[in-house]
Order: C-alpha cells, then structure tokens, then sequence
C-alpha cells in the first residue's frame, strides 16, 4: 500500500516529493502498517489450529482446522476483530484503487502523443 501512494505522490507531486516522503517518514509509515497489520491478523491466527488424525475412510492421517477454547469462550471477541480486519482490508483496497485511478489519469494527461505517431514511427 505504501508504494502505491508514494506513486501517486510522485506523480501529483514530482517537484515536493523528495520533501514530502523523507527516509523517517517512509520508515515511520512501513513500521506503522507492519504493526497494524500484525495486530489485526495475529488474533485470527491464534483462533484456529491445525489437528491431525487418521481418517479410516481414506486410510491416512488427515488435517482438521479446529478452533481453539478461546476461540470458543470469547466468540463475540473474535466476531469484532472479524471485523476490525475487514475493515482495514477493504480501507487498503480502497486507497490502492483510488491511488492506480489518479496515476492513470495523471499519466493519460501528461502523455499527449497523437494516436497515429506510433504507427507513423513504425512504418520507418
């Protein structure tokens, strides 16, 4: 996500990017989204776990995805951070997309060549 909006940064604003996106802002920025996104999907991961046991039917061991007592004590908790990751899911989703729309825009206004040059160059 960091590199999409520093894309568009760069191609909003070419000459006060430098400025703008500073090695301590850029470290700050990675450090935060790493943690937020550690924060929210950690949780998640330690509600489930991963049971083996031998199916007679297929005549091997097999893998069951079991949740946790946690998981089975504290439902409406995991129900909100079920949530609380979505969220930050689709907020992600959102300025990725928004971010590549202005760069294309950005990018169709600055590129002004005629549709016919490429073939005309071609033709040479």
């Amino acid at each position: 996500m960091y590199v999409t909006v520093e894309r568009c940064v760069c191609m909003c604003l070419p000459l006060k990017v430098k400025s703008i996106l500073t090695t301590r802002v850029t470290v700050i920025s990675l450090i935060s989204l790493i943690t937020l996104s550690g924060a929210t999907i950690s949780p998640i991961c330690m509600t489930y776990y991963v049971k083996w046991f031998y199916d007679p039917i297929f005549n091997q061991t097999v893998a069951q995805y079991m949740p946790t007592d946690y998981f089975i004590r504290n439902i409406h908790i995991v129900d909100y951070i079920n949530v609380i990751y979505m969220c930050w899911n689709s907020t992600a989703f959102v300025i990725i997309a928004t971010c590549t729309v202005i760069i294309i825009v950005k990018l169709q206004k600055t590129c002004n060549v005629p549709i016919g040059t490429f073939q005309q160059l071609n033709a040479l």
